[in-house]
């Protein structure tokens, strides 16, 4: 085997490595959040954007299935924002990541307070 091939078969393994790693991190969302609070957010995410994980409000001040603003993504998930780093601006995070940081946001699920319309209109916990 070439220094070329050992090089293109490290790479093959990389990949397949990072894949894992994504099916392991949808696993640990799944798990995250608990089965009754599931439907919760499933209702909040279509009254906020018709579940659509990469919305933009028509003001542009809101992005993702649970429009947050820039200061509410950053107070959840640090400076890991799609806005701060230039190799993800213009990119949402994960949906994976958008479930977690709301789950968060909500005091896993007993405080639907971030989202006062839509907690109203559901009957969600404020």
């Amino acid at each position: 085997m070439n220094r070329t091939e050992r090089h293109d078969t490290g790479r093959a393994r990389a990949r397949l490595g990072v894949a894992a790693l994504g099916i392991g991190l949808v696993m640990m969302v799944a798990a995250c959040i608990p089965e009754p609070a599931a439907d919760k957010f499933v209702r909040l995410r279509q009254c906020e954007s018709s579940g659509n994980y990469n919305a933009v409000s028509a003001n542009g001040l809101y992005h993702g299935a649970y429009q947050f603003n820039l200061n509410t993504w950053r107070s959840v998930m640090g400076t890991d924002y799609y806005n701060d780093r230039p190799e993800t601006r213009g990119k949402h995070p994960s949906p994976g990541r958008q479930d977690i940081a709301a789950f968060s946001l909500s005091k896993q699920g007993t405080d639907f307070s971030p989202w006062p319309a839509c907690a109203k209109k559901l009957g969600l916990p404020r």
